[in-house]
């Protein structure tokens, strides 16, 4: 089983190393350090990124503006995003969430904190993608049941045509 991927994004350095000490012995880590660069690697392999940590206060573009980028995306708007951000203002987090954003965190970081709210949302994300896959497994067996029945109604009405017409004199 392939592990997690997290994209960490903090145009700090020694948060960087805090989360990545934090978390590389459990997923798989990619690193931006800044709004344009995290774009960038989404651009390149969406697919590969379970799981966004989003620092909000960046030169150039603030995390609120990289999730509203994020969020406009179709291919995107599935991959959760977890602000990581020294403000600690109910109108922020608030804000965040708003944006989209599935949680927030303050730093300083705990770790157990950290580790214990992104296995939290990769499991819900885990069973989104879980339910997802057996919704298109339903959707093709309704269909082709359906199909089975206007076949057999297609059978039966040729069988009921032909048998009105052997007893019509």
């Amino acid at each position: 089983m392939r592990k997690d991927s997290i994209l960490i994004v903090d145009d700090e350095p020694t948060n960087i190393r805090l989360l990545t000490e934090v978390l590389k012995p459990h997923y798989v880590l990619k690193i931006a350090t800044s709004g344009a660069q995290t774009l960038a690697l989404l651009e390149q392999d969406s697919a590969s990124i379970d799981l966004i940590l989003l620092d909000v206060n960046m030169p150039e573009m603030s995390g609120i503006e990289v999730i509203d980028k994020i969020k406009q995306q179709t291919d995107w708007q599935d991959i959760p995003v977890i602000f990581v951000t020294a403000l600690n203002q109910e109108c922020d987090e608030a804000e965040g969430l708003k944006r989209g954003a599935v949680d927030y965190i303050t730093k300083p970081i705990s770790a157990a904190i950290v580790k214990a709210r992104i296995e939290t949302q990769l499991t819900l994300r885990r069973a989104k993608v879980a339910l997802s896959e057996q919704n298109k497994i339903l959707e093709q067996k309704v269909l082709e049941r359906t199909q089975e029945i206007s076949y057999t109604q297609d059978v039966i009405i040729n069988a009921l045509t032909s048998l009105a017409e052997t007893r019509d004199k």
